[in-house]
């Protein structure tokens, strides 16, 4: 091992034209970073023991980009143990805490909070190469309100370019606030994925979450934006947050949200939840997509709440064994779709409204979880079993692993939702 540097910049210059990596000590690193080799940090400088929790190796960059991950040599880079503090950028019209570029690049086991930015994102993933988030911490920075005509964007990870697998992560979105009086939203959204068509993205066993979003006409607080690109979303507990308007209160707070771009999406045992807004939804779609296994579990709408949203004519959607669950009975509808509402789930099951491709298998129940703010299922609830097999719609190994790495099915079949209850339970 090399002698040690005083700065991870000089770490990396010593390492260039190697195939070396950059192991970090515990610290406090202000630079602005180009990472362009594998580093790991989390070592205790006095013996090179290894724990980050222990031992955090914190990296803050002024760099607008925040720390860059740039891998143009390597078969695959890792940047591992790291906690990335953002600084503030909020004045700037964009601002990111890391920004991975370049090729084929795992990010794990990292801390990442984003700035406070016009439109900030804590993780901005602009790579050509496939991208691995993992067992990280994603928390979204401010979009503080900025007086012009400007959308406002508060996001935890926006997936731009390039494939990638999102894994075993927790995702905060940021608030977003703007006060000047135009239709330009506010946006705080947990993850947003805008790639090319054919672009596969994998989203599985994560927590997601959005924000607080205020705009003085119109604001949206999702869990899951998809604008573009193939989405696979399974075995995620996902959340819409809080959204709020002064004048014109056109609010939605929706767990996940398709547009009207060019994508499509399998969301297979997943538990979904709408937020607080006018309009709380679980589902909004605008683009056909298969939805199987899901709990779709509507609450917060002050006017009225959806388990499904579907938007879009000329579009099919295969909706089979989810659970529409309506929190507030009288303010909520179990299906919205091309301005008809849908409450009778004998309807929903027989297929007996536009554009249904398949439905079949639906409930509306309780689902039994085991807290207020535990969405795991109590052995005596109603999901268990209850499920169909997803694999029709999407062969892959992150179908059979539950939130908490446990294998599905188990018992008699698969659960609805996206914890898997062992016999044992």
């Amino acid at each position: 091992m090399a002698q040690p540097k005083k700065t991870i910049q000089a770490a990396l210059l010593a390492a260039d034209g190697t195939e070396k990596v950059v192991f970090v000590a515990a610290g406090q690193y202000d630079e602005a970073l180009l990472i362009g080799r594998s580093l790991f940090g989390g070592y205790d400088a006095a013996d090179w023991s290894r724990d980050p929790a222990a031992y955090p190796t914190i990296i803050s960059s002024a760099n607008v980009n925040g720390v860059i991950l740039n891998n143009l040599t390597a078969a695959m880079m890792v940047l591992e143990g790291v906690v990335v503090q953002a600084t503030d950028h909020s004045t700037d019209s964009e601002a990111n805490g890391l920004s991975v570029t370049g090729g084929d690049t795992v990010v794990s086991r990292c801390r990442i909070t984003g700035p406070d930015a016009i439109n900030t994102y804590a993780v901005g993933i602009r790579a050509t190469g496939e991208i691995v988030l993992e067992k990280s911490e994603i928390v979204g920075g401010n979009a503080p309100d900025n007086g012009e005509l400007m959308l406002a964007a508060g996001v935890g990870v926006f997936s731009q370019l390039g494939s990638a697998v999102i894994r075993d992560c927790q995702i905060t979105a940021g608030d977003a606030t703007d006060n000047y009086m135009t239709q330009n939203p506010s946006e705080s959204t947990g993850l947003y994925i805008a790639t090319g068509p054919e672009i596969e993205t994998r989203v599985v066993r994560n927590t997601i979450s959005g924000g607080l979003a205020y705009g003085d006409a119109a604001a949206f607080s999702d869990g899951v934006d998809l604008l573009t690109g193939r989405a696979i979303v399974a075995n995620n507990v996902i959340r819409a947050g809080t959204a709020e308007s002064g004048w014109l209160d056109i609010t939605y707070a929706t767990g996940v949200h398709t547009h009207i771009g060019d994508n499509s999406l399998v969301l297979a045992n997943n538990t979904i939840f709408s937020g607080t807004a006018a309009f709380g939804v679980a589902v909004q779609l605008e683009r056909s997509a298969a939805v199987v296994n899901n709990i779709l579990y509507a609450a917060g709408g002050y006017s009225q709440s959806y388990p499904l949203y579907l938007m879009s004519v000329k579009q099919q959607y295969t909706v089979d064994n989810n659970d529409f669950y309506c929190q507030v009975a009288a303010k909520c509808a179990l299906l919205w779709v091309d301005n008809i509402t849908v409450n009778d789930l004998g309807q929903i099951n027989a297929g007996a409204w536009d554009q249904c491709a398949e439905a079949d298998g639906n409930l509306a129940v309780l689902p039994g979880f085991a807290g207020a703010a535990d969405p795991h299922l109590t052995a005596a609830s109603p999901l268990i079993d209850a499920g169909c097999s997803p694999l029709a719609f999407y062969f892959g190994p992150d179908l059979n692993v539950d939130l908490d790495g446990e294998s599905r099915p188990q018992g008699d079949g698969w659960d609805i939702g996206a914890d898997e209850v062992p016999p044992s339970r």
